[in-house]
């Protein structure tokens, strides 16, 4: 119903009628053929847009995992999350619903100019120059993000300590399924890859549930508690 192309791959861009009749079809599927209707969403390639959140609520789903900090996808008509933080939030007419982003951000010294700096790393000319690596090595600025597609266990732990010192408590680590497929994607080309990713994985839980005593949980299940939470502490 709508032309293929890379703005309406990003579906907040779609009209407001056709991204719901979409996702109330995807979710019919889904609860027809696995017997359990989706109650988390994240959209596809991060593509929130201004008709997603109302769309959510009216469908029945609890949280929303889209936001991607501090990316920017505006180039071809997707959403810009580059001045964005990584903090959990609710949203909705009830204030019910739970937005949980993607874990990343700006890593470095450069600070409140960290947005400025990327941008100008990003100019073909600076790419020439591979002024980003420039920024990483001299520990300026570099984009990271909670995920093993295209970092290493050492970003991981670095942008995990980072946020740990700016009040963050909440981790989102993601990757596509599809990655765990040879082939299927970039990041996981030959059955050596595909070890090294899981390894990747398992070194980052290591450090998370072990050297942070961290608590893993579903999305829903801490929804789920900071609900109760709220309810035990209201008079």
């Amino acid at each position: 119903d709508e032309q293929v192309n890379a703005h309406n791959s990003y579906p907040g861009n779609l009209p407001a009628a056709l991204e719901r009749d979409k996702l109330r079809q995807l979710g019919d599927a889904i609860e027809r053929h696995l017997g359990v209707r989706p109650r988390c969403y994240k959209a596809g390639r991060y593509g929130l847009g201004p008709h997603t959140y109302a769309t959510l609520e009216q469908l029945g789903y609890e949280v929303d995992l889209s936001p991607s900090p501090p990316y920017d996808f505006s180039a071809d008509g997707g959403p810009d999350y580059s001045r964005a933080d990584a903090r959990p939030f609710w949203f909705g007419a009830q204030r019910r619903l739970l937005g949980v982003p993607n874990t990343g951000a700006f890593v470095g010294w450069a600070a409140g100019a960290s947005r400025r700096l990327w941008r100008l790393a990003a100019r073909p000319l600076a790419q020439r120059c591979r002024l980003a690596g420039v920024f990483s090595r001299l520990g300026v600025v570099e984009r990271l993000r909670l995920s093993p597609e295209g970092f290493e266990l050492p970003d991981l732990i670095r942008l995990t300590r980072f946020l740990l010192r700016r009040s963050q408590r909440v981790f989102v680590l993601s990757y596509h399924s599809s990655s765990l497929q040879p082939g299927c994607t970039q990041y996981v080309r030959t059955l050596a890859e595909r070890d090294a990713f899981l390894r990747t994985i398992d070194g980052y839980l290591h450090f998370f549930l072990r050297d942070l005593g961290g608590i893993p949980m579903t999305p829903l299940e801490w929804r789920a508690e900071l609900l109760a939470t709220a309810q035990d502490s209201t008079p």
